[in-house]
């Protein structure tokens, strides 16, 4: 049969194949896709803010680190902090009303907030000489990894130290 042109079956098994190529790509696409999608995915940002949590209601300048888990596993943050351009960290250990407790648990589409009084920055040593300071946030999770902000948050030296009224300061 050579030199012939194809017959209908032909065309109808060959129609048949493509289709078959096509969802078992589609299907090698999704799978991968939902794999990707499978455990914890925690992404940190640090905002400022203001609160009432002090004794007398009157509003406390605060920084806000916060870790969204975004994926549909739980993981569990072990620690947190500020990261500061010349390396050094903050790290609090008291207790601040409104945090996450630590070490804790976040489910999947849940998240973990930690405050920070602006106040209690006031001993960074970066302040005596740097006017603006861009902090990061982070936060470390039970399997050993360190999730760190994309974005930094300028702070301003005169807001730390209650010279100024008004929000920290802003993203960048």
């Amino acid at each position: 049969m050579t030199g012939t042109e194809p017959s209908a079956l032909d065309w109808i098994t060959f129609a048949i194949a493509i289709v078959g190529a096509a969802t078992g790509v589609a299907s090698l696409v999704w799978h991968m896709w939902a794999f990707s999608r499978t455990g914890p995915r925690v992404v940190v940002n640090v905002s400022g803010g203001v609160t009432s949590f002090r004794p007398d209601n009157s509003p406390e300048l605060i920084l806000i680190v916060e870790a969204r888990n975004m994926g549909r596993s739980a993981c569990e943050i072990t620690g947190w902090g500020l990261d500061f351009p010349d390396g050094q960290q903050y790290v609090q250990f008291k207790p601040v009303a409104g945090t996450t407790a630590v070490p804790s648990t976040i489910e999947g589409g849940h998240r973990g907030t930690w405050l920070v009084p602006m106040a209690d920055l006031a001993e960074v040593p970066q302040l005596l000489t740097d006017d603006r300071i861009p902090v990061r946030g982070f936060v470390h999770l039970g399997s050993g990894d360190r999730i760190v902000s994309r974005r930094r948050y300028v702070v301003a030296r005169s807001v730390i130290l209650g010279e100024a009224h008004g929000p920290p300061s802003s993203s960048t």
